[in-house]
């Protein structure tokens, strides 16, 4: 799978054509985007270039605790966030820890997890994929998308 480079607005990012074309809205942003967190100029900016109503970005704790966005819910802290509302954004910040997109392109959900040591060997990731199972998604359905994160060389 291949990344492709896009820009909106003052925000670049790479996606996978190929999972954009099955209808999952993902990217992963590069260092000459705005800095996050959000003014609230700049999220109500990053929304309109983006057409959604919100975006939620959480207080990363390095853990393995999994929240599912639906009926107006806006957790403030946590590691994944499993969104079921249509128009809202998503948004997780790494340096040296895996971002991950999980979707199962056929059922109106997605998934964003910072993967970080702590939250990995927690298992944050699996219980991510068994909660949208719970959820009425298909495991052998999802797609999962391994964003840039620290290597070897650093």
């Amino acid at each position: 799978m291949r990344f492709k480079m896009r820009s909106t607005e003052g925000w670049s990012f790479y996606h996978a054509h190929d999972v954009t074309s099955r209808g999952v809205t993902h990217g992963f942003f590069t260092a000459d985007t705005p800095q996050v967190p959000f003014t609230a100029e700049e999220k109500a900016r990053f929304c309109r270039a983006f057409s959604v109503a919100d975006a939620i970005l959480l207080y990363q704790e390095h853990g393995d605790r999994v929240h599912v966005i639906q009926n107006g819910e806006r957790p403030r802290a946590g590691d994944a966030l499993i969104v079921m509302e249509k128009g809202v954004a998503a948004l997780i910040k790494t340096a040296d820890c895996l971002p991950i997109v999980v979707a199962d392109p056929e059922c109106p959900m997605a998934a964003v997890i910072h993967a970080g040591w702590r939250g990995t060997a927690k298992r944050i990731t699996e219980k991510t994929v068994r909660r949208m199972g719970e959820l009425g998604a298909r495991p052998d359905r999802m797609v999962a998308l391994f964003g840039p994160a620290i290597g070897p060389c650093c």
